[in-house]
């Protein structure tokens, strides 16, 4: 049997440009309009929901992926076309 893995690169990218981008750019911005916690906080509250999302998804993608090989799911032959009438009529 193969050796399944999942791919991290997607994930490491999620993360990276999901959040840690966006939240050090606005620190930077901070830093140089002297602002220092309104534009990062600001950064934390959008990014870091928005890089959870992302970054779960990404995970889930892979996860079904690695699931698809190492499992994958066989139709019922019960089922004609994949409708749970066909096999109570049957």
């Amino acid at each position: 049997m193969p050796k399944t893995h999942i791919n991290l690169r997607p994930m490491a990218t999620a993360l990276v440009v999901g959040v840690i981008l966006p939240v050090s750019i606005a620190f930077f911005v901070d830093l140089g309009l002297g602002t220092l916690p309104v534009a990062t906080l600001v950064a934390l509250v959008i990014f870091m929901p928005l890089g959870g999302v992302w970054l779960s998804r990404t995970a889930l993608r892979e996860f079904d992926q690695v699931i698809q090989e190492v499992a994958p799911v066989d139709p019922d032959p019960g089922f004609e076309d994949g409708s749970p009438d066909d096999a109570q009529r049957g």
